[in-house]
């Protein structure tokens, strides 16, 4: 009987440490995912912020382009 007890009480702690093995294992798992996706935000928000200067810059050289022959016109119009 105490034989019994005591098996049962190897067997109760090998399945704690087991499940305690595959908590940290998770966790350990959902951190580098968590890691990697900190990353990817990091990149699209790098991309997305390099893409809005180039639309700023494009938008600004039009604006020039757009100002210059109303400049010539209203040199010739005084």
């Amino acid at each position: 009987m105490v034989a019994m007890e005591l098996e049962q009480e190897m067997e109760v702690k090998e399945a704690e440490v087991a499940v305690q093995q595959a908590e940290d294992y998770l966790d350990s798992d959902m951190e580098s995912a968590m890691d990697e996706f900190r990353r990817f935000e990091e990149e699209m928000e790098r991309m997305a912020m390099s893409e809005l200067e180039s639309l700023e810059r494009t938008a600004e050289s039009a604006r020039r382009k757009m100002e210059e022959p109303l400049e010539e016109r209203c040199y010739f119009c005084f």
